[in-house]
């Protein structure tokens, strides 16, 4: 196939990331050109992960080329069509407080402290041993209700049950346990801050005993 050759235009509409213990890290992804045409490709590249959400925060569209292999179209190259995030609209400050009532009148508050191999805990809470802060996010129905975008829940996950050899993304702050060592440093604007520019907001780390 021609480095050149462009399989699929669209914009994304929807990411998956399936995290499995012993195995890279899988991103899938539906590009759409239409409400009846779109595909779903899928990459084990961080770059490519990278791009892909830029893409679905940005509501741009991007240009992928892929190979098929046992019925997945494998990524090969995926490229911005628009980088300009000057055309992208954000919400006002009063749309924004606006959701946040419309959510807390209308929305159940998230599950807090349930435990799972992932749970949510209001920022700032201990966190439990055994486990890693691995995400936050904005909930204007839960720790504190508030109607600005303040990142007040944290995603904590459990890593005292994996098995040596298992990989983890977490957020960059977050201590490295004993026995886990960092094999890597990312950034990924839709997670652990949300960092508007290219900061390093996320470590993977690994089970080495």
């Amino acid at each position: 196939m021609s480095r050149d050759k462009v399989d699929f235009v669209g914009t994304v509409n929807g990411i998956d990331v399936i995290a499995v213990p012993g195995q890279p890290v899988r991103c899938l992804a539906f590009v759409n050109q239409s409400s009846e045409k779109y595909i779903q490709v899928t990459t084990e590249l961080h770059t490519f992960q990278t791009v892909l959400e830029l893409a679905s925060l940005m509501k741009a569209k991007v240009e992928v080329s892929y190979d098929e292999h046992n019925q997945e179209k494998i990524l090969t190259r995926v490229t911005l069509k628009d980088r300009s995030v000057e055309n992208e609209t954000k919400p006002t400050p009063m749309e924004i407080k606006k959701e946040a009532e419309r959510q807390q009148k209308e929305g159940v508050p998230i599950e807090l402290n349930v435990p799972l191999t992932t749970m949510q805990i209001c920022a700032g809470s201990p966190i439990p041993n055994g486990w890693i802060k691995t995400d936050d996010s904005w909930s204007p129905t839960s720790c504190g209700n508030p109607t600005d975008i303040i990142y007040n829940v944290w995603t904590i996950t459990q890593y005292s049950n994996l098995p040596v050899g298992s990989t983890l993304n977490v957020c960059a702050g977050a201590p490295i346990p004993t026995g886990w060592v960092k094999v890597n440093t990312s950034w990924n604007p839709t997670s652990c801050g949300h960092p508007a520019h290219n900061i390093d907001n996320v470590q993977t780390i690994r089970r080495v005993k």
